[in-house]
């Protein structure tokens, strides 16, 4: 494992003061705020961290899945009219580890989601900043990358209760092991992944892809099946953890359930419905869902920008991260979705470091990121 240096010291100073920043930030505005536009009432200054799907997880780490009797009761729509939803809906990791260690301290939801909400925070945050390191040689950038990334609009749900964290952490270490053949690192992240949300194992996919990159096997200049030996095929079995955790959930799912894929019904609670990703876009007239649109527009413009800079691994990161939230058949979360996009931060950090006016460019960014908070600390759509 990586060592402790100053610049780890320096990450964890940073997460801690972004924990304060929110928690001082939340109860101004319950001071100043009128109560006609807070839909939540926060009970301890920490509560600030859970809206939205929040309460899916807590409902999960206090009572686990349950057992479903029929096929309605994972999920029903009815034009968002009182929809049946489930905490099916929702994959394990994240809430288990909540419950798990619930459990085991005795403490309440909010106390053990906030402990972890840090260590996320932070092994997420490290993990970015050492691969970082890593792929462009340059740890003063990475350190550089890492605060654009935390900083940036809409980036505070990597402090919430929420899966980003986890997610990150899991995907940065992921990649981070397989360049250093830390192959226990890698397995570890490779199930986090599978059982953090369903597009896991598609990056875990990527993961050895890039392993295959790092051999030599895939270059871009082809595909050498000269470069395969006895120790690539043995380590390429690594990768099937992923598959193997995934099918044990789903006979999970069929046992409490009666259905092998739970999840995917349970969607309809949602009024999600499959579809083409591009026919989604600007569709949906909802000021929230449009300004939705437009992130995601110019996320893929910027990802189309990028195929030629980065390796395959990276590309199938992007549009793996883009297009498959898209197939929900809303633009919903679309900002959520792509601060997971790793590929596309380092860029952005790449094409920022050079940025002549650096004190405007924090100042704007602190700025947005207390805006956009602010529709987090209201419940408001744009915040999902």
């Amino acid at each position: 494992m990586p060592k402790i240096t100053n610049n780890v010291i320096r990450l964890i100073i940073v997460v801690v003061l972004f924990k304060l920043l929110y928690i001082v930030v939340g109860i101004v505005f319950d001071k100043v705020l009128p109560s006609s536009i807070k839909t939540v009432d926060d009970k301890t200054p920490i509560s600030v961290f859970q809206r939205n799907d929040s309460d899916w997880y807590r409902r999960i780490a206090e009572n686990s899945y349950p057992v479903i009797h029929s096929k309605a009761e994972l999920g029903k729509c009815n034009n968002f009219d009182n929809n049946k939803q489930s905490v099916w809906a929702f994959f394990p990791a994240y809430p288990m580890l909540l419950r798990g260690t619930a459990i085991i301290t005795r403490l309440p939801f909010d106390v053990v989601a906030f402990f972890w909400s840090l260590v996320l925070s932070f092994l997420a945050s490290w993990g970015f900043f050492m691969f970082v390191k890593d792929f462009m040689g340059d740890k003063k950038f990475a350190f550089f990358a890492t605060i654009l990334l935390l900083l940036w609009p809409f980036h505070f749900y990597f402090s919430m209760y929420y899966t980003e964290a986890i997610f990150l952490a899991a995907s940065m270490w992921g990649f981070w092991s397989v360049r250093n053949k830390n192959w226990i690192v890698c397995s570890l992240s490779i199930i986090v992944l599978t059982l953090v949300r369903p597009n896991g194992l598609l990056v875990a996919f990527a993961m050895y892809v890039y392993y295959l990159e790092q051999t030599g096997i895939i270059s871009r200049k082809g595909i050498r099946l000269k470069y395969i030996n006895r120790a690539i095929v043995m380590k390429s079995l690594l990768f099937l953890i992923g598959p193997i955790v995934l099918a044990l959930f789903c006979l999970y799912q069929y046992k409490m359930t009666g259905y092998w894929n739970a999840y995917m019904y349970a969607q309809e609670g949602w009024c999600r419905t499959f579809t083409f990703p591009f026919a989604v876009l600007f569709t949906q007239h909802e000021y929230s869902l449009y300004f939705n649109s437009l992130y995601a527009l110019a996320a893929i413009s910027f990802s189309i920008f990028l195929i030629g800079k980065f390796p395959l691994s990276m590309n199938l990161i992007i549009w793996i991260g883009l297009l498959l939230p898209l197939t929900y058949g809303s633009t919903i979360s679309v900002p959520r979705f792509i601060s997971v996009i790793f590929p596309l931060w380092i860029y952005a950090a790449y094409f920022l470091k050079t940025f002549p006016y650096r004190k405007l460019l924090w100042i704007a960014l602190f700025g947005g990121h207390l805006v956009i908070f602010l529709f987090w600390y209201i419940a408001n759509p744009l915040s999902y």
